[in-house]
């Protein structure tokens, strides 16, 4: 049997136990609160991120449609310069030989 003193000790040894025991749950508990919100400030970052790639998708999709826009211009503006150069061309020949012919009847009006 123990005595008074002996249960006294054990008492307070078995209470220092459980306050170790409890503040290492709390210690634990905070821990793991501290790791579920780590989590949940990542999840959130990431649904950002995700967003912000969709959008940025999204952008890549239109300027690669305006590229192809921009680059059939380009080619349709090549095609009416070729054309009006070979227009301004045409048109000088022809004046050209306009002249000629004009300076020909008049030379044949004043024989």
């Amino acid at each position: 049997d123990m005595g008074p003193a002996a249960r006294q000790e054990e008492l307070a040894r078995d209470a220092a136990a459980m306050i170790r025991l409890l503040e290492t749950a709390l210690v634990l508990n905070d821990e793991q609160g501290s790791s579920n919100r780590e989590v949940e400030k990542l999840k959130a970052r990431n649904k950002k991120m995700e967003a912000k790639a969709l959008k940025l998708k999204s952008e890549l999709i239109d300027l690669r449609g305006k590229q192809e826009n921009f680059a059939a211009q380009v080619k349709e503006l090549r095609e009416t310069h070729d054309a009006l150069d070979k227009a301004k061309k045409d048109l000088g020949e022809s004046e050209a030989g306009r002249t000629e012919e004009r300076k020909n009847f008049e030379e044949e009006l004043l024989k």
